[in-house]
């Protein structure tokens, strides 16, 4: 019996040490698993930190750019000037050029040009020419007449009358054939020559039309030298050199000696060509090489202007953008205006818009010389 109740107690005692053996070595398997701390901790903590992460760089990143546009808005510079300008004139058509271009005619319609020529006299062929040459004119030139020598006599005692009365018969306006031709018409030889005066009435015409706007040139058709008084040469020498930059053309018909000397300096002084006729034919052969010669006069000073123009606004740019660049550094490194965070950011995005502007600025200079090489 004492034997049957021991043996019951030992067989309860280590159902129970067992039972309680099992839970330990559950637990203390829970506990140490790295596996299962692994996918029920790990993961969710290294979500948290990466997303925390992204939201503090795109925080920064729009500091930064603010930070960055606050610099660009208060030491940038705009660039659209960099190109210069390029003028161009050629021969392919009338009177081409970039500039407005506005003409005065002097017709000489003093006594001198009554004789006859090939039954013709000077006045009629001069007039017969300078019609044909303003027909051919390009339309969009502003032309005016002056004339000179048609009032009065040759007489002295019609001297000051005569070289008083040089008159614009046609205002400076575009083309009108019919009306230029209907005040040309009636021009007759009659009085005295006052050149002088008559190159100071084209200047007063052309007053407000600047130089550096406007080309403004004189064509004289004369044949003879001044007999008023006056100082043509110098003249046209003063008026080549003001603001209006007035160029004379002459042509001289049928003359020789004293006078032709005259009138070739004042188209020297005047900064133009000096051609010589003798006949109609002569006169209109001119004419026409007198369109030629301001033609190529035209071209050599368009692309002149051009280089000038490119080369200025290629070093303008250039200089331009350095103290953009020495301004930029300055508020990034000395004067604060960049936080320490966003001082590589800063400086690493105007970098790429340094290089920007230094390739459009190297653009722009390469294409005005391209432009300039093919209108030569």
């Amino acid at each position: 019996m004492l034997f049957l109740i021991l043996a019951t107690s030992v067989i309860i005692f280590s159902g129970c040490g067992a039972k309680n053996s099992s839970t330990v070595e559950q637990k203390t398997t829970s506990e140490t698993s790295p596996e299962i701390n692994s996918a029920k901790n790990t993961a969710p903590v290294a979500d948290t930190n990466t997303a925390s992460a992204e939201n503090q760089d795109l925080s920064n990143n729009t500091k930064c750019d603010a930070e960055y546009d606050a610099l660009i808005s208060k030491y940038g510079k705009t660039y659209e000037d960099c190109y210069g300008k390029v003028d161009t004139a050629t021969c392919d058509n009338k009177n081409n050029t970039n500039k407005k271009k506005n003409l005065v005619l002097i017709l000489d319609s003093s006594g001198s040009m009554a004789p006859k020529i090939g039954g013709k006299s000077k006045i009629e062929i001069a007039k017969e020419a300078a019609l044909n040459f303003v027909k051919n004119l390009n339309e969009e030139v502003n032309v005016s007449i002056i004339a000179y020598g048609h009032k009065g006599s040759n007489s002295a005692s019609d001297k000051a009358v005569s070289c008083a009365g040089i008159e614009e018969i046609y205002w400076l306006d575009k083309i009108k054939l019919d009306v230029i031709t209907s005040k040309v018409s009636l021009l007759q030889a009659t009085g005295w020559t006052p050149i002088a005066d008559s190159l100071q009435k084209a200047s007063d015409i052309l007053a407000k039309y600047p130089g550096d706007q406007y080309q403004n040139s004189v064509l004289l058709i004369s044949d003879g030298e001044e007999t008023c008084g006056g100082n043509p040469v110098s003249k046209a020498k003063e008026l080549n050199g003001n603001n209006i930059k007035l160029i004379t053309n002459v042509i001289g018909f049928n003359v020789g000696g004293t006078a032709e000397s005259q009138l070739k300096n004042i188209s020297q002084n005047g900064g133009g060509v000096y051609y010589s006729a003798r006949s109609s034919e002569e006169l209109n052969n001119v004419m026409n090489k007198m369109s030629e010669a301001t033609c190529a006069i035209n071209k050599v000073n368009a692309n002149s202007m051009s280089q000038i123009s490119v080369t200025n606004s290629h070093s303008s740019c250039t200089l331009k953008l350095g103290n953009e660049s020495t301004n930029i550094s300055l508020g990034i490194r000395l004067r604060n205006e960049v936080s320490d965070e966003c001082q590589k950011y800063v400086s690493d995005k105007y970098d790429e818009r340094h290089k920007s502007i230094e390739d459009q600025i190297a653009e722009a200079y390469n294409e005005g010389q391209k432009k300039i090489d093919q209108a030569k």
